[in-house]
């Protein structure tokens, strides 16, 4: 008797016989093809899906693996959760895998911060904007044409910096605020611990 692997897929329920790749089973099984062979190593992240809410990279999984868990692809998701306009910002110096699907662009730093320009298509403003002017029935689309006639207002570059500086120390700082959180729900109950053993001894002697 053949195994069978069952596993929900952008909420419906998948049962198969076939121990194969997840990326291929996704693509050439179900269709979806939004998740993209890129290097088949788990490297470049062009397959990436949800796996019980995580992301994972599918290729590294065959479909044994995922047997009972929920994965959820681009497919999957609400218009709202896909979201008009979406980017990526590279501020490293490492290369970057993207889709052919994808516009690149850089900026003249001499007139305009990278950074600056991130926070920008962060505001609420700027998403309203973009849904405003999206067109398409299906899946709202916000394409590179129309993204150029966007009127940004920039302020002089010490201006902008500063605002960068500002935004990068703020996250920072939170970023500091979360891991301290997380350290503190944890060294809690043994300082609590050592408290309560603490008084008891002093109630002993």
């Amino acid at each position: 008797m053949e195994d069978k692997f069952s596993f929900i897929v952008n909420g419906k329920t998948i049962v198969t016989t076939e121990d194969v790749n997840l990326l291929d089973f996704l693509r050439d099984d179900l269709g979806l093809i939004s998740v993209k062979d890129g290097c088949k190593e788990g490297a470049c992240g062009t397959c990436t899906i949800l796996v019980d809410g995580k992301a994972m990279k599918s290729c590294i999984f065959t479909t044994k693996k995922v047997a009972g868990k929920e994965i959820t692809t681009i497919e999957g998701f609400t218009e709202r959760e896909k979201e008009v306009f979406a980017y990526a910002f590279n501020n490293t110096e490492d290369d970057i895998v993207v889709t052919s699907v994808n516009e690149v662009f850089s900026v003249d730093e001499d007139k305009l911060l990278p950074e600056y320009l991130c926070m920008f298509f962060n505001r609420t403003e700027f998403d309203r904007y973009a849904r405003f002017h999206s067109w398409g029935s299906a899946r709202e689309t916000f394409t590179w044409d129309d993204l150029v006639k966007v009127e940004i207002p920039i302020a002089d570059m010490k201006t902008q910096k500063s605002i960068a500086d500002i935004y990068k120390a703020y996250k920072e700082r939170k970023a500091i605020n979360d891991k301290l959180k997380v350290k503190i729900k944890d060294i809690c109950p043994i300082l609590i611990k050592g408290s309560i053993e603490k008084a008891r001894k002093a109630k002993e002697a």
